[in-house]
């Protein structure tokens, strides 16, 4: 970590009291960056905190005070994790992301597994089938607001059936890659850290099972927060992510805004430039004290090196 690059950090990092994070200017090498947009998580766990069930007020209150504020901060998109798909107002939420201009990048079903407990390798068949069920409903929400839809959590804990609990996985991953086909949109497997799940930790991973299975509508979803314990360079990461890269998560390495920690993003998106990378980078972060104030970090930092 260079002091030209973080020479000066947050005072109090929990309390984002103070910011004086100053990326150098890399404006020559970093043109193709232009091309990324920038987007913020909302959930009711991570990212900008809504409460839970905001996706299914028929009001969507807290929804559309959550897009005015970020449209008025400058981001391009929000990115939404689902907490019950069937109850979900996709077609409210449609009218709002058109009346504020923020698309909709991505759908998280991370929520589904968390407060449901089902999994895409629940080694019950009835469960399975349950979250495959949920995931179709979350595939028709992603085509309707033109989104990709993340595979993550959702495909549960492997333990030590294994060799079954995979077996599962593949079944619903063969099934839901054809409904998204179907629904012309693409899904993404997240490859997470050991801590938080035991199967597809790594880049290297993920492209294998991507590859292995033929899956024609899934890409890759990359997480600098994952990476950065997972990962001996992210830059490398990236680059063998390639093409298959469809969307990125941007954390520090506390999972805290973008400037907050110590990954070099000015080498994140320099790499990203040189790939042709031209997604979104999507602030998945922890916001302690205030979301608006994490986002607003989050967008300074992230646009001045774009």
């Amino acid at each position: 970590m260079s002091g030209e690059d973080f020479g000066n950090r947050a005072s109090n990092v929990s309390g984002f009291n103070v910011i004086s994070y100053t990326p150098p200017d890399r404006s020559h090498d970093l043109i193709e960056a232009a091309l990324m947009k920038i987007s913020m998580v909302a959930s009711s766990g991570i990212g900008y905190l809504l409460p839970k069930g905001s996706l299914e007020s028929h009001e969507l209150r807290d929804v559309r005070n959550m897009f005015s504020r970020l449209a008025d901060l400058g981001y391009d998109g929000v990115e939404l994790s689902i907490e019950e798909p069937f109850s979900t107002q996709s077609r409210g939420i449609s009218k709002t992301s058109e009346q504020y201009g923020l698309e909709v990048p991505a759908i998280g079903t991370g929520l589904i597994y968390k407060y449901r407990q089902l999994s895409l390798s629940d080694s019950d068949e009835v469960n399975r089938r349950r979250a495959v069920k949920l995931l179709t409903r979350t595939i028709e929400i992603g085509a309707e607001l033109n989104s990709l839809v993340i595979i993550g959590l959702m495909r549960g804990r492997i333990g030590s059936q294994r060799i079954k609990r995979i077996g599962k996985f593949r079944k619903s991953m063969m099934e839901c890659d054809r409904i998204a086909e179907r629904e012309g949109i693409q899904l993404a497997i997240e490859p997470l850290n050991r801590y938080e799940a035991d199967y597809i930790n790594t880049v290297e991973e993920a492209l294998n099972f991507i590859s292995g299975m033929k899956l024609q509508s899934t890409g890759l979803l990359l997480d600098t927060f994952h990476m950065n314990i997972e990962e001996s360079s992210i830059e490398d990461a990236i680059r063998r992510g390639g093409k298959k890269l469809i969307h990125l998560h941007v954390a520090d390495s506390n999972r805290y805004a973008p400037g907050l920690g110590h990954i070099e993003f000015a080498h994140v998106i320099k790499t990203l430039a040189e790939l042709g990378y031209d997604r979104y980078l999507s602030a998945e972060i922890l916001t302690p004290s205030s979301p608006l104030k994490a986002a607003q970090i989050t967008i300074k930092n992230l646009r001045r090196l774009l």
